[in-house]
């Protein structure tokens, strides 16, 4: 199958749209067009940081213990109440690219971050807890990013995906000492303008072009996690409409604790839509990404021969009642009622 790309003046008059951050100039032509690469509520659902943290606590052990508060000053209170153990890392709820993120190797530690000027999130921040033990490529702090698409409520997880590396050894937080960006931050933009100790550029991204066949047990483990993350938010996902084809590609980042024999997979946070432009500008990288933009308008757009690269994470979306969604009120009023929506979701899933 193929598809015709031609540029048009009037967004009104696209059979597709493709925005990689919604625009209100044109809401009203996303909303008419037959196919558009945004699903109502998904942005706001996944990818906000303070709200993922409630999706984290529904999802259960499938994720870090994560919460969100409103403020450092917030974020100090509580360290004050509680009995935290462990490493910790604080997280600005509006940063990206690695950025907005202070490590706590102890409770002690993160007691002095919190009280410092450290932390200059100006609004919401996240207190997310810290995997000692990651799973680690030639002694280095490994993510892995997948890819999901979510049809509507339906969520399908990508045959490939992106390992993504640290470009200095790890080494298992002490407390009293700082945790360096680079052994700790497996985002690509820390760690693509590292050196190789030997010389030359260091790679912080290798795709993975069968996930399941090159990690088995961490590809199940990953996909049990995303049937837990999609039935966790299918509440604020505007569901499907006959004649609309809308659909949204997340990234969405996993740690792998050291357990070869039973690996557990830890949603770390997700990203809608995720970058594409990659850490080269051509090579292997470039060419996984186009890749994979190739086979998300191949399966979602047009149809096509993709199917085979997308597995679906769940036999059915969840019936989350009729009611439980609003565009006329939108995702951001809606939230406000996403517990309760959540609660009758869990309550059926049960039965």
């Amino acid at each position: 199958a193929l598809v015709a790309r031609q540029r048009e003046r009037r967004a009104a008059n696209a059979d597709f749209i493709w925005l990689n951050t919604p625009s209100k100039a044109h809401k009203a032509a996303c909303a008419s067009v037959a196919s558009y690469n945004h699903v109502v509520g998904a942005r706001q659902a996944l990818e906000h940081k303070g709200r993922f943290s409630d999706l984290a606590e529904r999802c259960g052990e499938s994720a870090l213990w994560s919460r969100s508060f409103a403020s450092v000053k917030e974020l100090r209170a509580f360290i004050e109440q509680e009995d935290l153990r462990g490493a910790w890392v604080v997280k600005d709820a509006t940063a990206n690219s690695g950025v907005g993120l202070w490590f706590a190797a102890s409770p002690g530690d993160l007691a002095a971050l919190a009280a410092s000027d450290a932390v200059d999130a100006r609004g919401e921040v996240v207190l997310q807890q810290y995997l000692q033990k990651p799973m680690l490529w030639r002694g280095r702090k490994l993510q892995f990013r997948v890819y999901a698409v979510w049809q509507g409520r339906s969520c399908f997880l990508y045959a490939g995906a992106m390992a993504q590396v640290c470009a200095a050894p790890y080494a298992a937080p002490v407390a009293g000492e700082a945790l360096a960006g680079t052994a700790h931050v497996t985002n690509v933009s820390v760690n693509k303008d590292a050196d190789e100790a030997a010389g030359g550029a260091f790679v912080p991204e290798r795709p993975i072009l069968d996930l399941a066949a090159a990690h088995p047990a961490q590809f199940a483990a990953m996909k049990r996690v995303l049937r837990s993350l999609s039935r966790a938010c299918a509440p604020g996902l505007a569901p499907a409409a006959a004649g609309r084809n809308r659909f949204e590609l997340v990234g969405v980042d996993f740690l792998c604790d050291d357990d070869a024999a039973d690996p557990h997979a830890w949603l770390v946070e997700c990203n809608c839509p995720p970058n594409s432009a990659g850490s080269a500008a051509e090579g292997p990288i470039e060419a996984f990404h186009h890749a994979l933009m190739v086979d998300v308008l191949d399966r979602f757009v047009v149809g096509g021969s993709a199917r085979g690269r997308w597995v679906a994470v769940d036999a059915g979306a969840p019936d989350v009642g009729p009611k439980a969604f609003s565009e006329r009120f939108g995702p951001s009023l809606f939230w406000s009622k996403f517990d309760k929506a959540s609660q009758r979701v869990a309550a059926s899933l049960d039965h």
